[in-house]
């Protein structure tokens, strides 16, 4: 309980190397990699930057979660491969953007599309 308010303020936890947020500190202890560190709390306005866990979140936290990740994912470039991939920087084939080869996989980094 918070003494300002008298509410209950909600903590979300993320381990080291993860990516989602965990309602429990002990499903995000479960979940870290051994050696990792221990779970720490997420501030308040780094939340929306993280997709909530299906095991210990409510479903309709993981709905929301996931369809904001979706929205943001819609927005972002296809990123199909580039024009030359045998060279360190080259140009996206769908959008033109120029950038350094990840060489595994022919493609940029993930972008939003240039104009």
């Amino acid at each position: 309980m918070s003494k300002a308010t008298g509410t209950e303020t909600a903590k979300y936890w993320r381990t080291t190397f993860g990516t989602h947020r965990h309602a429990s500190e002990f499903c995000a202890n479960a979940r870290r990699a051994i050696g990792s560190g221990y779970p720490t709390v997420i501030p308040a306005e780094e939340l929306p930057a993280w997709a909530a866990c299906e095991f210990c979140c409510d479903e309709t936290t993981v709905r929301e979660s996931a369809a904001a990740i979706k929205a943001k994912a819609d927005e972002m470039c296809r990123n199909s491969g580039v024009t030359h991939p045998k060279r360190i920087n080259s140009k996206c084939r769908d959008c033109g953007k120029e950038g350094k080869v990840n060489r595994s996989t022919s493609t940029l980094r993930a972008h939003k599309p240039q104009s």
